[in-house]
């Protein structure tokens, strides 16, 4: 059973100078999420206290 998680980020500096490697940012952290059993459900970029807000699934570990 997945759990959903929501993550609140900010882009850091050097996320801001390269923003044209956003796509394939993107698209490797969704390859790294699904390669540990997970997967992206939502991704939106938003105004205000952060940048960004992405919901996914994800195992939790048992422990």
């Amino acid at each position: 059973m997945m759990t959903t998680y929501v993550m609140l980020a900010n882009w850091t500096d050097q996320g801001v100078r390269n923003v044209k490697d956003s796509p394939k940012r993107l698209d490797m952290a969704k390859a790294a999420l699904k390669e540990m059993g997970g997967e992206f459900q939502a991704i939106y970029m938003t105004m205000g206290e952060y940048d960004l807000i992405a919901v996914y699934g994800a195992m939790r570990e048992s422990g």
